[in-house]
């Protein structure tokens, strides 16, 4: 085998392992993040907002998991939350495909925060 023919293996190699990683959740999170709100109010106050300043929100349950994907509403760069309750409190993870505005890790580190109303992602005064 020429050394052309390795190298062409080894950039093949190096694009299907970069490839294998396409699922974003499949990443380390740009955020972690424990609350003592349950999961399904951290999962409704982030699509209440998502829903205003994002595209494409899908939402879905797989046992204790809940998951919220978007894509950032100019730049369609994919977004995504995973949430998990374990002993009382929710796991949050904010997942980025790429560097996105900063306003939607904004969004889901507010929804953590125990004075915010999941109906409608509002801030309540104190």
């Amino acid at each position: 085998m020429s050394v052309a023919q390795l190298v062409a293996v080894a950039a093949l190699c190096l694009l299907l392992v970069s490839c294998s990683r396409a699922n974003m959740f499949g990443r380390a999170p740009t955020l972690r993040v424990r609350t003592e709100l349950a999961a399904s109010r951290v999962a409704a106050c982030v699509e209440s907002r998502w829903k205003k300043g994002a595209r494409h929100l899908h939402s879905t349950h797989s046992g204790d998991v809940i998951r919220l994907r978007a894509e950032a509403f100019f730049t369609g760069i994919a977004i995504g939350v995973r949430l998990s309750e374990a002993s009382g409190k929710t796991r949050v993870e904010y997942f980025e495909r790429r560097s996105a505005n900063a306003v939607y890790e904004a969004m889901v580190r507010e929804c953590t925060q125990a004075d915010t109303d999941a109906s409608n992602g509002s801030v309540v005064a104190r």
